[in-house]
């Protein structure tokens, strides 16, 4: 998700996601996020894990992971639409 233009997102918006967000080249806002959800045999359930990247798509590290989420969710819902 990245901002349409500079200056687009809401400012409560960015002070509450600063530590994910990464700016584009061009100086937009943007949020990345990498989902997983493999089965896991040895639990017998979908084990969700997810890691926030950089504009140019690497993984930032593990301590901006830390966040509480909730303030996340609130602007990019994730959703499983099922399958296999």
């Amino acid at each position: 998700m990245c901002e349409a233009a500079i200056g687009d997102w809401d400012a409560d918006m960015i002070a509450a996601l600063e530590d994910i967000m990464s700016i584009m080249p061009d100086g937009r806002n943007a949020l990345n996020v990498r989902v997983t959800c493999p089965w896991s045999e040895e639990k017998e359930v979908y084990d969700p894990s997810w890691q926030f990247l950089d504009a140019a798509g690497i993984a930032l590290p593990e301590r901006r992971r830390s966040i509480n989420l909730t303030g996340f969710f609130g602007y990019m819902p994730l959703f499983w639409l099922g399958g296999t």
